[in-house]
């Protein structure tokens, strides 16, 4: 510049391109950052406050959200959380089963392996008539005498988890009697106060009184949770309990207690299939899936890949199993809890930040202002020796643009980092 000015009159035509060879672009910006150097702090930290909280008001308001869910997951008592799989009309047969259960475990390596822990699985019979000790079944319908009812049915993981308190677990063995098969079942501690039965009693099953055939059951074992506190046990609980049968209506001409419940017979896991089969009076079967899941491990994962995962589980079990119902609700309350809440609680914060960027802003125009001030002068004598506005501009422009850089690539980790810290 001061060769610039200095020029005899036959160069005063002189160029931006032919000025730069006396006086380097860097050297320029070097002599601006000397002489306003206070300026472009000031502008730089405008620049810089700007790009942080442009950066860090998404990753704040998105660490609100992760932290109050994982903070309400920690509020969940039990350890686990089940997923339950409600599936409708299966064939029963083991072929059948089977290509179900494949999908399930498709299902859950492709969308919530890193969090499942195992998954059991249930199956119960068609409700049959029941002659105990003390109250055989009739010999023909019409006498007016009460019948019991019951139902087979089998859980996975029963013999692992189960305390003895007589007997053994069932055999996978279907004899033949002079009425029809003879099997080994087991029953809960309930059931057996219940109906006073024990080990080393038997039962006699039938579809209904007119069948000539019958089903003798022995049992051979008593059995009761080994740990009802055991998240196996918060679901199979229930099972334990001999359930209601008030909207099973008896077959014709049997008379039987509203109020007594069925008896549940837990028969080994080898034999259900064929034990459901008995008679041809089941050709179908409303299995029931149960998955652990750690809560711990959903805490790893964010809100939207909790959503994503867990609607990609529920696609691929209805895909796989039509007309199955999937239960998260557990999960996917918290989710819509949190979510909800979320919401309401972005207003405020975005409102503060808009707030304050708009603040930053009329800051950073007086500052931008006040150093355009100071580059009057020298842009009036760059033009007044040729150097027109567009090269002008290229000069504020490669200073600003450096300024811009250096905020945008520090801006992230300022925001990270301050987020972390907060």
């Amino acid at each position: 510049l001061a060769a610039g000015l200095a020029c005899p009159p036959h160069l005063a035509s002189y160029s931006l391109d032919q000025a730069m060879n006396q006086l380097s672009v860097g050297s320029l910006i070097r002599k601006r950052l000397v002489e306003d150097w206070r300026l472009l702090i000031s502008v730089f930290a405008g620049f810089m406050i700007v790009s942080t909280i442009s950066a860090g008001a998404p990753v704040y308001v998105g660490s609100l959200e992760e932290l109050a869910f994982n903070n309400a997951v920690d509020r969940i008592t039990t350890p686990f959380l089940n997923i339950h799989i409600f599936a409708r009309s299966v064939s029963l047969t083991e072929r059948s089963l089977r290509e179900v259960e494949d999908a399930l475990d498709r299902a859950i390596e492709g969308n919530i392996a890193e969090i499942a822990l195992g998954r059991e699985r249930y199956l119960r019979g068609s409700t049959e008539l029941v002659g105990r000790p003390t109250q055989p079944l009739p010999d023909r319908p019409g006498t007016g005498e009460l019948v019991s009812r019951g139902y087979f049915q089998n859980i996975t993981g029963l013999a692992e988890r189960a305390m003895f308190l007589e007997g053994v677990m069932p055999g996978s063995e279907i004899g033949s009697g002079p009425r029809g098969p003879i099997l080994e079942a087991l029953i809960v501690q309930e059931t057996a106060d219940r109906f006073d039965l024990g080990k080393g009693d038997s039962l006699s099953l039938a579809p209904d009184l007119q069948t000539f055939g019958r089903v003798t059951v022995n049992i051979v074992g008593v059995v009761e949770p080994d740990d009802p506190d055991s998240e196996y046990w918060r679901t199979a609980g229930v099972l334990l309990t001999p359930s209601a049968l008030d909207n099973e209506l008896p077959p014709l001409g049997v008379e039987v207690d509203s109020d007594e419940p069925g008896i549940p017979l837990f028969v080994a896991e080898e034999i259900i299939i064929p034990v459901l089969s008995l008679g041809g009076t089941s050709t179908v079967v409303d299995p029931v899936w149960f998955v652990l899941v750690d809560k711990e491990g959903i805490k790893d994962w964010s809100i939207a890949e909790a959503k994503r995962r867990l609607d990609g589980f529920d696609d691929s079990v209805h895909d796989a199993v039509p007309g199955s119902t999937v239960t998260t609700a557990v999960v996917r309350g918290l989710i819509d809890d949190i979510e909800t809440r979320a919401f309401f609680s972005k207003v405020p914060i975005l409102l503060l930040l808009a707030v304050l960027l708009v603040t930053i802003f009329f800051y950073l125009t007086m500052m931008v202002s006040y150093l355009v001030q100071s580059r009057e002068r020298d842009a009036a004598l760059l033009k007044s020796r040729g150097v027109s506005s567009l090269q002008i501009l290229r000069l504020h422009a490669l200073e600003g643009l450096m300024m811009a850089v250096v905020a945008m690539l520090t801006a992230p980790f300022l925001a990270i980092g301050s987020v972390a810290v907060a």
